[in-house]
């Protein structure tokens, strides 16, 4: 009866062994409550990060998309200058009309961009048909 209604106070009735071995357990509780608050933070970073990266890697396969295009685009400027423009100016050098300089050779670029070989990131970044990663919306 003394320990019904000690406990309907919110009192415990107990030896100093008893009360070692609660103090015990009510630390042992709390740090499981801090392991499994940490546990949650970790995932939730880790969910975090994991966007960051898909969304990281969405516009450098985007940006490598654009290098490439725009490596295109100056070889496809610089083999019309060297197939149509460039041979008409020439010949103005061979009629004496221009000075001593002569018309530098163009040179294409045969660089490309390297492409991303995470296996990560080749799994988880969309892809158009060519292969190459889609710019992730922003």
């Amino acid at each position: 009866m003394l320990f019904e209604y000690a406990f309907e106070q919110n009192v415990i009735i107990t030896t100093p062994t008893t009360l070692i071995a609660l103090l015990k357990a009510v630390a042992f509780t709390g740090r499981q409550e801090a392991i499994t608050q940490n546990a949650q933070e970790i995932s939730e970073l880790g969910k975090e990060l994991y966007q960051r990266i898909c969304k990281g890697g969405g516009h450098f396969g985007s940006i490598g998309k654009h290098l490439a295009k725009s490596v295109d685009a100056y070889n496809a400027a610089v083999n019309s200058m060297e197939k149509r423009v460039l041979p008409s100016a020439r010949k103005f050098q061979t009629l004496g009309v221009s000075d001593s300089k002569t018309i530098e050779l163009l040179h294409a670029v045969d660089v490309s961009p390297k492409a991303m070989n995470a296996l990560d990131m080749r799994l988880v970044l969309p892809r158009d048909e060519e292969g190459t990663f889609e710019r992730q919306a922003s």
